[in-house]
Formats: structure tokens, C-alpha cells, sequence
């Protein structure tokens, strides 16, 4: 399945991004019109840094970062120095560190 956003949906504002807060929760992704709202929070997020884009980015895919910890081979033995949430934080941080010395960035 390929993802685009050429036609992304527009938002007028985070109000009408914060409609979609409590998707992708459960740790899983479901294939419909939420790959295009997702690729455009992440637009959003790291193209034009905003900050509201990036809270709801975090909020939505949570869920999904957690449930990868929770299933990778080795979660008994990172879980004797950090608890689960601590490695979701940090794969964020180390996300947001990577894109945001990348400019170049297009979504497409």
C-alpha cells in the first residue's frame, strides 16, 4: 500500500486536528483516510514545527510506539532499566532530533 498526500485534507486549525486525538491509541493503524490525516500531522509537525501538531502526533501514535516496546524480543530486559513509557518518550525525542535538522523533509 503506497501513502500520498498530494491532496492532503485541509485543517484550518489544531481544534479540527484535536477531532482525531484519540486515534491510533490501541496500538494499531487502520488503512483508510487516518494515513492521510496522520501524514499530515506529521507535515504539519516537522514542516511548519507546529507545536500543537507535534501534541497530537504524540498522542495518536503513542499507543503503537508502546505496543512495538511491548513486543520487541528484548522488552524483559529493557524493562529492568526503564519502564515502557520512558523508551516510547525517548523514541519520540530521538525522532524529533533526526527531522528536525532535516529541512529537506517532503511530503509528497
Amino acid at each position: 500500500m503506497g501513502i500520498n498526500i498530494e491532496n492532503p485534507p485541509v485543517h484550518g486549525n489544531a481544534a479540527a486536528l484535536a477531532v482525531r486525538r484519540n486515534e491510533g491509541r490501541s496500538g494499531c493503524l487502520q488503512e483508510s483516510g487516518q494515513d492521510q490525516e496522520g501524514l499530515e500531522l506529521f507535515r504539519r509537525a516537522l514542516s511548519q514545527c507546529d507545536d500543537d501538531a507535534w501534541s497530537l502526533l504524540i498522542e495518536r501514535y503513542q499507543g503503537l510506539v508502546l505496543a512495538w516496546v511491548r513486543n520487541h524480543s528484548r522488552h524483559e530486559l529493557a524493562y529492568r532499566y526503564h519502564n515502557p513509557e520512558y523508551y516510547v518518550a525517548l523514541a519520540f525525542e530521538r525522532f524529533w532530533q533526526a527531522t528536525a535538522r532535516n529541512r529537506s523533509l517532503v511530503f509528497t
